[in-house]
C-alpha cells in the first residue's frame, strides 16, 4: 500500500499538467461560434435578474450587451468569470452592459451567492428551459454580443477572453 501511494503521489504533478492542457485545449483553443447565426435577431424574453432589475431584450434595444451562458460547476465558466467582471466594467462606461444568465435550477439568491463568490460585478440571472432552447446552448460557457438593433454580432463556445470580446464590441 505504502508503495502504491508513493507512486500516486510522484505522478500527482503529470495528471494536474494533463488536466490543464486539456482545459487549455477546450476553453481557449476549443472555441466555436454558437447556433444562432451572425445578424441573426436575438430571441426575445424577460426575465428576472437578482439585483432585482427585470432584464428584457427588447428593452435593450439601443444598447450593446453580451449575454453569457455560464454555471458554477463549469471550470470554463468560472475561468471567464474575471474577464467578463473587466469587460463589464468597461462597457458600463459606454452605456451597455454584461447579463450572465445561470443554467442551473437554483434560486436566484443562490445564484448570487455563487455569481459573487466568482467575483462577478454584474447582472446575472437563471435562465429558463426555453430561453436555453432559443438561444441553442449545449455547452458553456455560451457567450453572445448584441449590438444596438438586437441582432448578434458574435457568439462564443467555451470560455471567451476579454481582447476578443472588446475587439469584437469596438
Amino acid at each position: 500500500m505504502r508503495r502504491w501511494l508513493g507512486r500516486a503521489y510522484t505522478q500527482l504533478p503529470w495528471l494536474l499538467m494533463a488536466g490543464g492542457i486539456a482545459y487549455v485545449v477546450y476553453a481557449r483553443l476549443g472555441q466555436r461560434q454558437a447556433s444562432l447565426d451572425e445578424g441573426a435577431l436575438a430571441p426575445p424574453f424577460t426575465t428576472m435578474l437578482a439585483n432585482g432589475e427585470i432584464f428584457s431584450v427588447e428593452a435593450e434595444r439601443g444598447k450593446v450587451f453580451v449575454l453569457n451562458f455560464w454555471a458554477s460547476w463549469c471550470p470554463p465558466c468560472r475561468a471567464e468569470a474575471p474577464a467578463l467582471s473587466r469587460m463589464a466594467r468597461r462597457l458600463k462606461a459606454k452605456g451597455a452592459q454584461v447579463i450572465s444568465l445561470s443554467t442551473e435550477e437554483r434560486s436566484l439568491a443562490e445564484v448570487a451567492y455563487l455569481a459573487n463568490q466568482l467575483g462577478m460585478n454584474y447582472p446575472v440571472g437563471v435562465a429558463t428551459p426555453q430561453v436555453l432552447e432559443a438561444y441553442g446552448v449545449q455547452a458553456l460557457p455560451t457567450t453572445y454580443v448584441i449590438d444596438a438593433e438586437g441582432r448578434i454580432q458574435g457568439s462564443f463556445v467555451g470560455a471567451v477572453d476579454e481582447a476578443t470580446l472588446a475587439r469584437l464590441i469596438d
